[in-house]
């Protein structure tokens, strides 16, 4: 145990509340402007509800980066995202911290770990002295969580109930026992529902030509192997990654299938190739006729709502 040190009288080096406080204020105004809230810390009981707490193993002390601390176990309003304080009854404990330890050195603080990122459970002043003082790593006992899905990059709430959509979509569809390995990503989490549907409609059809009854994982890896895979392959090779390149695959699997259905009126039996090809030459003509915004302006491929397999 490190025992706190009272510096000399006299000999104290400024303390790092005021600034702290003043750029909490700054950004807090500048997020107002911008019709923003301050960012929160990550509470980890939401994130391990969320993404399904799979296991725990405690690792021991080890430096971890400073930065990577993105959330707390069960206080998230007394720091902002940015360890900057949000209420002024933190000033005398951050005081407090300074002085006994004037050189930084903390004794660890204690983290849970999630994919990188990790999250306080105790050392909260300890962190936001550290980030005020240019510090980049800290001492921390670790203890590793795994979560069935993964934290997403530069978490944040809405990410994680993005995530949370994948989750759900892999259980209720059957696809997460079938093909445990697929990873499916939308860039809006409503993708999900519309993939749902086209795996029940698929479900329908496959049923109908085997005549039996048939249960959701199997329809759920058959839709898989035989109508996202084949689609998303159409979709890569006619190009449209790169005119779309802000789409995932989840996104250009209901672009090409749109398209296809859109096709099937005049071209009964349109195949995915023949769809993607048409799609890319519609998205085409319409680039070539937008005027761009600014260097580096592309177009950009937002799925409409949900159309029936055909």
């Amino acid at each position: 145990m490190v025992t706190p040190r009272e510096p000399p009288p006299g000999s104290e080096p400024p303390s790092t509340y005021e600034r702290a406080r003043r750029r909490q204020a700054l950004r807090h105004l500048a997020r107002k402007v911008r019709d923003e809230d301050t960012q929160e810390l990550l509470p980890l009981k939401e994130v391990t509800d969320r993404l399904r707490l799979f296991d725990q193993a405690y690792v021991g002390i080890r430096s971890i980066p400073v930065g990577s601390i993105v959330g707390t176990l069960d206080r998230s309003d007394a720091f902002d995202r940015e360890f900057l304080p949000r209420r002024p009854d933190v000033k005398d404990r951050w005081k407090r911290v300074e002085r006994s330890f004037p050189g930084g050195d903390f004794p660890p603080i204690q983290v849970y770990e999630v994919d990188g990122r990790h999250f306080l459970v105790d050392g909260h002043h300890r962190v936001a002295i550290a980030r005020q003082r240019g510090v980049e790593f800290i001492d921390a006992e670790v203890t590793r969580i795994r979560t069935r899905f993964p934290l997403p990059a530069g978490a944040d709430i809405p990410g994680i109930i993005h995530t949370e959509q994948e989750r759900l979509f892999m259980e209720a569809s059957g696809l997460g026992a079938a093909r445990p390995e697929a990873r499916i990503e939308f860039s809006r989490p409503q993708g999900y529902l519309e993939l749902f549907d086209h795996i029940k409609v698929h479900g329908y059809h496959l049923m109908q030509e085997r005549g039996a009854v048939l249960p959701p994982e199997q329809i759920a890896g058959d839709w898989y192997d035989w109508l996202y895979l084949p689609t998303v392959e159409a979709a890569h090779a006619a190009g449209l990654r790169e005119i779309l390149s802000n789409a995932t695959d989840g996104d250009l699997y209901l672009a090409v299938q749109q398209h296809r259905v859109a096709m099937a009126p005049e071209h009964r039996g349109v195949t995915y190739e023949e769809a993607a090809a048409g799609l890319r030459e519609s998205v085409a003509r319409h680039v070539r006729r937008r005027r761009p915004a600014g260097p580096g302006d592309e177009a950009e491929w937002i799925a409409e709502p949900r159309t029936p397999e055909t």
